[in-house]
């Protein structure tokens, strides 16, 4: 994901596995969509967010995040608790 931003589904050609994780998880959230930039991640759209996946993104973006490093197993831990 990290080296293949900007292409067109993160450069996965065919349908492998990750082609169908990339597919549920990515294109169908719209969480990887093309802007006037080209392709990259993406914030859910506030009107148009039916996966209700903004709050759990502003959670990951909180202010004691914005300057450091975040491990996915502590997002996964802050993400397990309400209201999530």
């Amino acid at each position: 994901m990290l080296l293949n931003e900007g292409r067109q589904r993160l450069g996965i050609e065919e349908f492998p596995a990750e082609g169908g994780l990339f597919a549920s998880m990515l294109e169908a959230t719209g969480l990887y969509a093309r802007d006037r930039s080209g392709w990259r991640f993406v914030s859910p759209a506030k009107g148009d967010d039916p996966r209700r996946l903004l709050p759990m993104w502003n959670a990951a973006l909180g202010q004691d995040n914005a300057s450091r490093t975040v491990a996915l197993s502590e997002l996964f831990e802050k993400w397990r608790k309400p209201p999530f």
